[in-house]
């Protein structure tokens, strides 16, 4: 084989899509369940090309061990689990798939925010238990169209967002340190502010930001004290952002009314124990804002194709760091 291509994890069901493109390049596809650093080096000292999933096996210390890679690409948008400056100094480039599943996040971040509005958990479980209608228990459900929106990283899926909740919701802001201010989006006004005033004003706050080290438990007891209005957190970013015990003890002090979170720092796996698990008032999805049968084929196909770009002599459409390789600047993501 020409090219040795190494996938150190992955979630999928087999990478028939993978080989399916690269294998006619004379590139051979291997597959691993990889979740060590250390053995992840010795899996990928020859490769042509790495890909990753959801471990973080890419360190400083495994990148510096690869004598061939020439490419690194993340299956997915966020490149936390990859040292990303350490690749740029090997000459490695990174690439990362930052809109193979742009409606779907957003897609679940709003259903994440309805059944938490709606309390669609509690209402099942009340009707499971008193086999009855009691509305009262449900107090109080707040109306969107009452309601201040705040959405927490105003790149792509943020705006897809605020398209789909410019008829519903009374006020959107949002916070985003690269956007400049105020944007329209299907006719509505969608206010840019600090951060600090989006948590002070805000009834929900939906998380699409990305984790860039800088943004680490943003969502902390600080924050969750500015907060005046009670609102339901909605997390479709990253766990890192969030603080959780700090959550935890502002859904006891009632300075949020409740949360729902796709992704969990530290999580999975959960310790069984855990008193989140425990909370009636915290909604639990297993990381799957970004799936779909569209989105889950999409993501092996970008991703070989960006290896094969590569292979071929050219460069990958999304190059994360090619601005520590070819120029001033630090990689941001913007999504």
């Amino acid at each position: 084989m020409a090219f040795k291509i190494v996938v150190l994890d992955h979630s999928f069901t087999d990478l028939g899509i993978e080989r399916g493109i690269l294998e006619p390049l004379g590139a051979e596809v291997l597959e691993y369940h990889c979740a060590d650093p250390a053995e992840a080096a010795e899996l990928a000292a020859d490769a042509d090309a790495v890909l990753v999933t959801n471990c973080s096996t890419l360190t400083r210390a495994t990148i510096f061990r690869l004598q061939k890679c020439k490419i690194i690409v993340k299956h997915g948008i966020g490149v936390d689990i990859v040292d990303v400056a350490a690749a740029a100094e090997r000459g490695i480039m990174v690439a990362n798939l930052p809109d193979y599943c742009l409606r779907e996040v957003s897609e679940h971040a709003l259903a994440l925010l309805f059944a938490a509005a709606r309390k669609l958990p509690a209402a099942d479980r009340v009707v499971r238990a008193a086999r009855e209608h009691d509305i009262i228990g449900l107090r109080p459900i707040k109306p969107f169209y009452e309601s201040t929106i705040g959405i927490v990283g105003f790149g792509r899926i943020g705006w897809i967002t605020a398209g789909n909740l410019a008829a519903l919701a009374g006020r959107i802001v949002f916070s985003d340190p690269f956007v400049g201010g105020d944007e329209t989006i299907n006719g509505r006004v969608c206010e840019k502010t600090d951060f600090a005033e989006l948590c002070r004003v805000s009834d929900f706050i939906v998380i699409h930001a990305p984790y860039t080290g800088e943004n680490y438990h943003m969502f902390d007891a600080r924050a969750f004290a500015a907060m005046e209005r009670a609102p339901y957190i909605v997390n479709v970013g990253r766990g890192q952002l969030i603080d959780n015990a700090a959550l935890e003890a502002a859904l006891e002090s009632g300075l949020v009314s409740g949360a729902a979170l796709d992704v969990v720092e530290g999580a999975p796996p959960f310790s069984p124990d855990d008193p989140m698990l425990r909370n009636d008032k915290i909604i639990f999805t297993p990381h799957c804002a970004w799936y779909s049968e569209a989105s889950y084929k999409r993501i092996q196909a970008d991703a070989a194709n960006e290896v094969k770009r590569v292979l071929e002599g050219g460069e990958p459409r999304n190059w994360y760091n090619k601005g520590l390789m070819v120029g001033d600047g630090t990689p941001t993501l913007h999504l």
